[in-house]
């Protein structure tokens, strides 16, 4: 449920009147003699010793300073929208240079009375509150340069502005958290000395506590539609959480906020590439940001994650990354129905592959970073025709199984499709074994199936299809080095066969084609990525299925034999009611089964699903 944060109730929302508080302007903390003198917009001697004092006042530290980063805060992950906008360079022109920040500029000076009048009309936005923020951190280090008057109104408009914001979590989650939460935090941290300022702080601990939990899934992964403010918002709690321990005892978030914190900080690593910057993203705003991430990991993360940062992001030298053990690391892999997202990762290593699975919209979005570079991403599209007659989505997917363990990461989900038919999707990233099996059953149809599947190529990746046979390689790179191999299963392996569909490059996309005329339908794909096997023998088959001894047509149950160099695998999957059936001389009753064949000829499940009885 969404909510609308309202103004502090220890505050009047109808307007401050600095100048009329007088001596009730200032909190105990102040110095007494800045206190019984210094009025808002009065010049002279009272307003220099304020001046004089924020100069010469060891706390509270600039942000920068507070977080130990090298680069702004103000301006980690910020949204690509405001990169293309004027706000950015807003921003930067207050970030302090060198350890002893020089005078700003007349230019600047001379910004801040227009942007103070534009700014009193301006609506509630993101762009608006980076903006607010950067004057709010410059105010300090403004008192020496701006008239009495001009700072006095530019405070006042702030603290105004965070009593006043009232915007719904989930209708502008960034904006929310940045003008009801890290704004009146950073007024109540900046300027503790100044009673409107330091009561600001309840209320932005209350509505960054109810951002994390509102916003986040439980277990710290904002819904599919936010996927995009990850960073963002990471960005925002990272420095109120610093803030905060300055502000209160016990930081600034409630446990469940905490909690949430925690968990986004694992859940933000997990959710990167090889280079650093953000799963799924196509902007430079989710490029790399390293003081982001080690604030973040220091703030949030416990040694699991720490852990977990040295080994797979950019930075860490290769030898502190040998010297962390598999045991000394969380999970790492992750699915949240709620959030409709899925990090699906053998290892934690960097070079190692990861898939990033966002199915919260009927048009799911995936992609395969293989280390070496990016080799899918984008839409996994599927266009279907049941007699001739197109089918679409008519809802959305549904998580049907979510399974982790040593041997692999498995989510299965469920579209239901006009005409009563019914798309399943298995995907299972098989963990020692290094493969990714991918796979579209179709059930219910009315007629027989025709099925257009295309996995999305990333951009500089590449499919190269054998000639006579129908596997193909992705390669990706400047020099497009090969780093998978895929096999249409229920496709025959010799192109001379036309039975049943093609696999083809289509543009910027991995095209399968089959049909068939029965009600049901399997579409597997296996993608091996393990590279030391692509210069063996590879094939696959597909098998015969008998359940009291008679054959099984493919619309009942279907089977694989795959081998890449010395490894050999087998699948099955039952597409009508289960039954007691025979495959390779093995008695299934299960809906779905990946197994590894051992040297001695025997089966290893790596996989096994049960299923409903049920078509």
């Amino acid at each position: 449920m969404a909510t609308t944060f309202p103004p502090s109730s220890t505050m009047d929302a109808t307007g401050l009147q600095f100048a009329q508080l007088g001596r009730r302007l200032w909190h105990e903390s102040a110095p007494k003699k800045i206190a019984q003198s210094c009025q808002p917009g009065v010049p002279g001697a009272p307003w220099q010793a304020w001046y004089e004092y924020l100069q010469e006042r060891k706390e509270p530290a600039p942000l920068a300073k507070l977080l130990s980063s090298k680069t702004w805060p103000l301006a980690w992950a910020v949204p690509e929208e405001l990169l293309e906008s004027g706000t950015i360079d807003w921003i930067m022109q207050f970030a302090p240079a060198g350890k002893k920040p020089k005078p700003f500029p007349p230019a600047v000076l001379d910004s801040l009375e227009p942007w103070l009048a534009e700014a009193k009309e301006t609506p509630a936005s993101s762009a608006y509150a980076l903006e607010a923020l950067a004057v709010a951190h410059a105010l300090p280090r403004l008192a020496a340069q701006l008239a009495p008057k001009l700072w006095w109104e530019l405070l006042e408009h702030l603290v105004q502005t965070a009593i006043e914001a009232e915007v719904q979590v989930d209708a502008k989650p960034l904006t929310g958290q940045l003008l009801s939460g890290e704004l009146p935090l950073t007024l109540a941290y900046l300027f503790p000395e100044l009673r409107p300022c330091r009561e600001l702080a309840i209320a932005a601990k209350k509505n960054l506590s109810a951002g994390l939990v509102e916003l986040l899934d439980g277990e710290g992964l904002p819904h599919g539609r936010h996927y995009h403010l990850l960073r963002p918002l990471l960005a925002v709690w990272t420095r109120a959480a610093a803030l905060g321990a300055k502000v209160f005892k016990g930081g600034c978030f409630t446990r469940d906020g905490v909690t949430q914190y925690e968990w986004l900080v694992r859940n933000a690593i997990r959710f990167t590439r090889h280079d650093g910057s953000l799963l799924l993203a196509r902007s430079a705003a989710d490029a790399w940001e390293p003081d982001l991430f080690r604030v973040a990991v220091a703030l949030g993360g416990n040694e699991e994650d720490a852990g977990s940062a040295i080994v797979s992001l950019p930075g860490a030298s290769p030898k502190e990354a040998k010297r962390i053990t598999a045991t000394q690391l969380p999970e790492t892999s992750t699915n949240s129905e709620w959030a409709g997202l899925a990090v699906l990762r053998p290892d934690w290593s960097r070079s190692g592959p990861r898939l990033a699975v966002d199915y919260s919209t009927p048009q799911m979005l995936l992609e395969l970073d293989m280390g070496a570079g990016v080799v899918l991403s984008g839409a996994w599209n599927f266009q279907i025709e049941v007699g001739g007659k197109p089918v679409e989505s008519a809802g959305d997917w549904e998580e049907l199984c979510w399974n982790t363990d040593d041997d692999g990461d498995y989510l299965e989900l469920e579209l239901t499709l006009t005409e009563g038919v019914r798309i399943q999707r298995q995907i299972f990233f098989a963990r020692e074994d290094r493969f990714l099996f991918l796979c579209d059953v179709l059930l219910d149809a009315p007629a027989a199936i025709t099925y257009r599947g295309t996995l999305p190529l990333a951009e500089g990746a590449s499919f190269v299809g054998a000639e006579e046979s129908r596997e193909g390689f992705l390669h990706v790179g400047d020099n497009q080095k090969r780093v998978a191999l895929v096999m249409p299963l229920a496709l025959p392996e010799w192109r001379v066969d036309p039975r049943h569909g093609q696999m083809t490059a289509s543009a910027n996309a991995i095209e399968l084609q089959q049909q068939a005329s029965q009600t049901r339908l399997a579409c597997p794909l296996f993608i091996d990525l393990d590279r030391r096997r692509f210069a063996k023998a590879f094939t696959w088959r597909q098998l015969t299925i008998a359940e009291k001894l008679d054959i099984q047509s493919p619309e009942t149950a279907v089977g694989y034999r795959v081998q890449s160099g010395n490894d050999q695998w087998l699948f099955y999957r039952s597409l009508g009611p289960r039954g007691n059936r025979t495959v390779l001389g093995q008695n299934l009753i299960s809906e779905f089964l990946c197994a590894r064949f051992d040297t001695s000829g025997d089966i290893e499940h790596l996989l096994e699903i049960e299923g409903s009885d049920e078509e």
